[in-house]
């Protein structure tokens, strides 16, 4: 059964019950606002490096949120920010490296 999971489902942490490990993984993702219908689609992950200290990355807020209207209109999936580490860049000379 394992390898019928996907979705959310899939990797579960194991707590001895699947079933319970289920509601776990789902009672996060409704606390994130996700619902039941959500839950039933692809989970559209999004990474986003924008910082305040790096203004290269001062574009990616607003790349975010079309993306995020991509995903939503497209009805295909529920998307999911992922805050991810800027990649190395030197502030002022970046091409100094």
């Amino acid at each position: 059964m394992a390898d019928q999971l996907t979705g959310i489902d899939r990797n579960l942490t194991s707590y001895g019950d699947p079933a319970f490990s289920r509601f776990i993984r789902r009672a996060f993702l409704a606390s994130q606002g996700f619902d039941g219908a959500d839950l039933q689609r692809p989970v559209v992950g999004i990474a986003d490096t924008s910082s305040d200290y790096n203004t290269c990355h001062a574009h990616m807020p607003a790349l975010v949120e079309a993306v995020k209207r991509g995903v939503l209109q497209a009805d295909r999936g529920a998307d999911l920010d992922l805050m991810a580490v800027e990649p190395e860049g030197r502030t002022g000379t970046p091409e100094s490296g």
